[in-house]
């Protein structure tokens, strides 16, 4: 909801963008990773979603977040 998922996304984008060659093994190239696998998306199916949601203490459902950059695409579901 504070949209800082999407802001990390966009400030990751800038930098890849910006950045010749590879960022493979260097620090920045490293900060990078770790946060992208932080949100990293699984594809799971509808009973693990249910079973996920289900045994959860919280739960949020939404847009996915590639939504906010990609605004053509089709509505999907995200659960959090």
């Amino acid at each position: 909801m504070t949209g800082k998922v999407c802001e990390q996304i966009k400030q990751a984008l800038l930098v890849l963008d910006s950045v010749e060659g590879s960022l493979k093994g260097t620090e920045v190239g490293e900060a990078l990773l770790n946060n992208v696998k932080k949100s990293e998306p699984l594809k799971i199916t509808t009973e693990e979603a249910i079973n996920l949601i289900k045994e959860s203490q919280q739960c949020a459902i939404g847009e996915r977040v590639c939504r906010c950059l990609n605004k053509e695409t089709p509505l999907t579901e995200s659960v959090f």
